[in-house]
């Protein structure tokens, strides 16, 4: 055997065949990318008395599914079987490959090898194989029959999503006679195939509480909702308390549990194909819910007769209103307060029908609001009236509503109003809303005329409210391009605006059809026949009637395109050498004629 294996020292007859084979193979003859053959001129016949085997070890047992990116050692063995031949040094060369096109002139590396042992070498471009560039040595035996060859190679497992892996393999051996000959001997192992390990899909099912409170109370609302681990296209829902079903779909709301403890828990049943744990049971909500107690409030008043801006105390006593009930004061329907306590000096004359609704704090309390018993108070005591007036905006567009309201302070139980545009009265009532305001500066006052007796003085004026109106302004919007162009050509439209505000918007139309938004330049890449063209404006200015216009169209006209000619002239058909001689082109359809050289 030579140019093949380094297979170690034979002893003295074999040292020059030895240091011709220091390489190994020159190529991958595995079968991985179809070459089989021992070496490259057919010196070495094949045999079935190797017995070369491969084999995927992890952690030093054999597999047949390699999980991806995961390491593990790549064994191939060979045992001499044969007494005729003495093949007593052996080689070996090993690859792996994708499954997909192995044994092909296509196959491709699959994974990556590791530190290689002493004695061995990385070849190959992108396919790499890995072969002996010493002899191996036996693992159990002496050379003859029975000896045992074998050799561990680290490989770590391609990314997942390859596929199966084919392992390659080759043995070769020599009978160390001093020449290359058939009797030198190689055996292909059977290619092993590993397939990538594939996660099982699991189907599974966890639950939460995304409405409601937990403890709760008995009749008030939760809600549970499913969220699905592979669960398919359509999975199904089975709500349970305990073992009792209480409802499907993947939430469920329900106000009905009763008090007590309840196990809340859900099974779903995918209808994805291939999956494992199905149907699937969620982990329970253990739910606390608690019967609810009746609240109510009690009030009572230092005093309830007194004089106008006498000032008065008002207590609630709570029953059932938690650790922090919030209280709100009410005279009538009016809110005047809040707190456990109110005191106020702010009743006007008259009677007042004082109450108080406590909201209580803490749970399963009911109901929800409690109003108090009324204790009516009569104010008699003369106070000073006064109103003070309100605008629901201070600067507006000229033809817009604005609101005034007067709030009167002792102003009996039918006031009445009068409101003035500086000296001229414009209205009368509690509130005023009038869109009738020119452009300009207003300055509002309210003049209250109070009711009852005890009431000073006859009349009270407000403080002015000064109040802008602006005047509205119009939008315009002006075309601009180019009226005529050729069939075919482009044409760019641009609009003109005044008034348009910080982000005007614009729509275009070519022909009544849509043509362009938001933009103040229109494209035409090709004017095919005369167009009409018109944009209209939105615009976003304050104080702006109308919102919107439309401009005029602007009509291009498309001409049709011109064929140019030339035709050259010359007064003399024939001059002698030297002379100069003069020619005239004349032109159609080509804008300005420009001459081209060689005249």
């Amino acid at each position: 055997m030579r140019n093949k294996f380094l297979l170690a020292t034979f002893g003295v007859l074999s040292v020059a065949l030895l240091c011709s084979n220091a390489g190994g193979y020159s190529s991958n003859r595995t079968g991985a990318n179809s070459t089989t053959t021992g070496c490259a001129g057919g010196c070495h016949g094949s045999t079935t008395s190797i017995g070369t085997v491969i084999e995927l070890d992890s952690a030093g047992s054999s597999v047949s599914v390699y999980h991806p990116g995961v390491a593990y050692t790549v064994k191939i063995t060979a045992v001499n079987n044969t007494t005729t031949t003495n093949l007593s040094k052996y080689g070996f060369q090993l690859c792996a490959v994708k499954s997909a096109g192995a044994g092909t002139t296509s196959a491709t590396q699959a994974g990556t090898w590791g530190t290689l042992p002493t004695g061995t070498q990385q070849n190959g471009g992108t396919l790499k194989y890995i072969q002996h560039s010493q002899r191996l040595s036996p693992v159990s035996g002496a050379g003859g029959v029975g000896t045992v060859y074998s050799i561990s190679i680290p490989w770590t497992a391609p990314v997942a999503g390859t596929g199966a892996v084919k392992f390659y393999g080759l043995i070769n051996a020599v009978n160390n006679n001093g020449n290359d000959d058939s009797g030198d001997k190689y055996q292909l192992a059977n290619a092993i195939t590993i397939t990538e390990y594939v996660a099982p899909v699991v189907a599974g099912v966890s639950i939460s509480e995304t409405a409601g409170s937990n403890p709760t109370c008995q009749g008030s609302s939760v809600t549970f909702t499913a969220t699905p681990t592979n669960g398919g296209t359509a999975p199904t829902y089975q709500w349970l308390d305990g073992s009792t079903a209480i409802g499907t779909g993947s939430t469920l709301t329900t106000s009905s549990l009763t008090a007590g403890t309840h196990s809340i828990s859900c099974v779903m049943t995918s209808n994805l194909s291939g999956v494992t744990g199905n149907p699937a049971t969620s982990s329970a909500i253990s739910l606390v819910v608690n019967t609810p107690v009746t609240d109510s409030v009690q009030i009572g008043a230092s005093a309830t007769s007194l004089c106008a801006g006498t000032s008065v105390t008002f207590t609630a006593t709570p029953y059932n209103g938690g650790t922090t009930p919030a209280y709100q004061w009410k005279d009538g329907t009016t809110n005047i307060g809040t707190g456990a306590t109110l005191t106020t000096s702010a009743l006007t004359t008259g009677t007042h029908t004082i109450t108080c609704v406590m909201t209580p704090s803490g749970t399963c309390v009911s109901p929800a609001t409690s109003t108090s018993n009324a204790v009516t108070v009569t104010v008699n005591a003369p106070a000073v009236d006064s109103v003070s007036v309100s605008a629901t905006a201070t600067s507006l567009c000229a033809g817009a509503s604005v609101t005034f309201a007067a709030t009167p302070h002792n102003g009996g139980t039918t006031p009445a109003y009068q409101w003035k545009d500086g000296t001229t009265i414009i209205g009368t009532g509690a509130t005023l809303t009038t869109s009738s305001l020119t452009a300009g500066t207003h300055n509002i006052t309210c003049v209250m005329t109070p009711s009852g007796s005890c009431v000073s003085p006859s009349t009270a004026t407000s403080s002015t409210i000064v109040v802008t109106v602006n005047a509205t302004v119009a939008p315009t919007i002006t075309l601009s391009g180019t009226s005529t162009v050729c069939t075919g050509s482009p044409d760019t439209i641009r609009a003109t605006i005044t008034n348009g505000g910080a982000n005007p918007s614009y729509s275009w139309t070519v022909n009544s059809a849509a043509a362009g938004t938001n933009s103040a330049t229109l494209v035409i890449p090709s004017v095919s026949a005369t167009s009409s063209v018109v944009c209209t404006l939105t615009s976003n200015a304050s104080c702006i009637s109308p919102a919107s216009v439309t401009s005029t169209a602007f009509t291009i006209t498309a001409s049709g395109a011109v064929t140019p000619t030339v035709s050259i002239s010359t007064s003399h058909d024939t001059i002698c050498a030297g002379t100069t001689a003069s020619f005239t082109a004349t032109g159609t359809g080509g804008g300005l004629l420009h001459r081209t050289s060689g005249w």
